[in-house]
């Protein structure tokens, strides 16, 4: 049996700064309405014009009606706005609004000095072993799926007999 260690609580420990920084350097900016949850959503619009409620419930790995509470404030402080289908009166599409635009340049200064804080003692190589590992248990490569898409490359998971259920994991880039 493996020795237990500290990396779960140390993880959940990192969480709580980055939180703390992301919140402090908003604050410093005179925006001080929106939680870090918040910026999971505009930075899947930055990605993208136009994404449906469901697309950022896939993206940022929350519930429906979580995503629902979240867009909603984003309206309220004028971040985004959601439009309905014309082909689906059922699907919500939900885009950045100029005000939400705006804030790009900042949103990607602050997750710069967020990873210059939290990586400026480690070296490319155990920076790359550790977004493998965390991408592991974050992504869908924990479940039962034998490749995962982990943007622009793949996680491929191939089981070997001599070793039963578990698994050898390549990572390879993306043909």
């Amino acid at each position: 049996m493996m020795k237990q260690t500290k990396t779960i609580f140390l993880i959940s420990k990192i969480r709580e700064k980055a939180n703390k920084f992301i919140l402090a350097d908003l604050a410093q900016h005179g925006i001080t309405k929106l939680a870090p949850s918040h910026g999971d959503i505009l930075a899947c619009l930055y990605q993208r014009e136009r994404v449906t409620m469901k697309e950022i419930s896939d993206s940022i790995h929350r519930t429906k009606p979580t995503v629902t509470v979240l867009v909603n404030k984003l309206t309220e402080l004028g971040l985004v706005k959601k439009l309905q289908a014309a082909e689906d009166s059922r699907v919500i599409y939900v885009e950045l609004t100029e005000q939400g635009k705006a804030l790009q340049k900042l949103f990607e200064k602050i997750s710069a000095d967020l990873v210059q804080k939290v990586f400026q003692n480690m070296e490319q190589e155990e920076m790359k072993k550790l977004e493998i590992s965390c991408l592991l248990y974050t992504s869908d490569a924990a479940d039962d799926r034998l490749c995962v898409n982990l943007g622009g490359r793949r996680l491929i998971k191939k089981k070997t007999q001599s070793y039963g259920q578990r698994c050898r994991v390549y990572l390879r880039n993306k043909r």
